[in-house]
């Protein structure tokens, strides 16, 4: 979820709530393979993993620790508590790169399905995993080959950033930089009669990959 600035975070956590958007996002992500980036995990407001909880396994992209008992012990980003372990750390996987966390989702769905996996170099894969953040992560995983859809919600919220130190706002990549590999296939809006009283309204893209024959 990002707004039409592209914000997608501040210092950590999201200038808005939306329960209807992440119904949506539990609905598309449940009993899959979730990818994150570390910082997106240590932004978990109650460090109760609650962001990921619903997936059968989240692989957290990390090139700073290595393992999923470090990982838990990590601070949250407001420097509270650390994350801690709960009966659903074991979901946990830890990965230094975007490249390593889908091979590993590849054999988790591999141990999933009891069935052979075949992914042929530089096309679509038959990989049923998700990415959910944060920027760096949206970066290489639509610029990534195996990439083939996007899930975008734009919330109609005006985020004040005048005194917020840049380094601490997160965007999602520019739309310009990954649209011309990518078509809008479908567009839904979430008005107020849709959508909490108190919530943004917001509308719902996606967006699948353009396949292209090579010659």
């Amino acid at each position: 979820m990002a707004t039409s600035s592209r914000i997608i975070g501040i210092s950590g956590t999201l200038p808005w709530k939306s329960t209807m958007d992440r119904k949506l996002f539990q609905n598309l992500t449940n009993d899959r393979i979730l990818i994150v980036g570390r910082k997106t995990l240590q932004e978990e407001q109650n460090r109760s993993l609650g962001h990921v909880r619903h997936a059968k396994f989240c692989i957290v992209v990390s090139t700073t620790v290595s393992n999923v008992e470090d990982l838990m012990t990590l601070p949250s980003i407001d420097g509270n508590k650390p994350i801690g372990m709960d009966q659903d750390w074991i979901k946990l996987r830890v990965a230094a790169s975007l490249d390593e966390a889908l091979d590993m989702a590849r054999q988790l769905q591999d141990d999933i399905d009891h069935s052979e996996i075949v992914i042929e170099s530089n096309r679509p894969s038959n990989l049923n995993c998700w990415v959910a953040g944060g920027e760096r992560l949206f970066e290489e995983a639509l610029k990534h080959p195996s990439a083939s859809k996007l899930h975008l919600s734009v919330v109609d919220v005006d985020v004040n950033i005048d005194n917020v130190p840049m380094e601490q706002v997160a965007r999602f990549p520019a739309k310009y930089r990954w649209d011309h590999n990518y078509k809008e296939t479908s567009c839904q809006r979430f008005d107020e009669t849709s959508v909490p009283s108190e919530e943004p309204t917001f509308t719902y893209h996606v967006f699948e990959r353009i396949q292209r024959n090579k010659s």
